[in-house]
């Protein structure tokens, strides 16, 4: 995963999801996220992990497209079985799942 500026006791990882892959992908090229050969990984290919493929795919990839609210529950589990304090941003009708395993969440932007 490409660092941002942050040190690792401030933001190492961030979690992004949308819609579509290419709209994601782009924002996160553009705030410095992903580099230029980045690609989305799909609710599919979440679906499709197992459980430690899906922690390192997790801390690997930083744009995440077409995640339901089971895939975002999963997504947030496995960055906090790796150690990761989640932080999640919505409006709350995906998000409200994930967001009751313990992650951060901020109902709104």
């Amino acid at each position: 995963m490409k660092r941002s500026r942050f040190s690792e006791e401030q933001i190492a990882y961030a979690l992004r999801l949308a819609e579509s892959g290419t709209p994601v992908v782009d924002v996160c090229r553009q705030l410095g996220l992903a580099d230029a050969g980045a690609a989305a990984v799909t609710g599919a290919e979440v679906e499709a992990c197992d459980d430690a493929s899906l922690r390192e795919l997790a801390v690997r990839v930083t744009a995440f497209a077409r995640a339901n609210p089971e895939h975002m529950l999963r997504l947030v589990r496995a960055l906090q079985a790796e150690g990761q304090i989640v932080a999640m941003t919505g409006d709350g009708v995906n998000e409200a799942r994930a967001g009751r395993c313990g992650s951060r969440w901020k109902n709104g932007i």
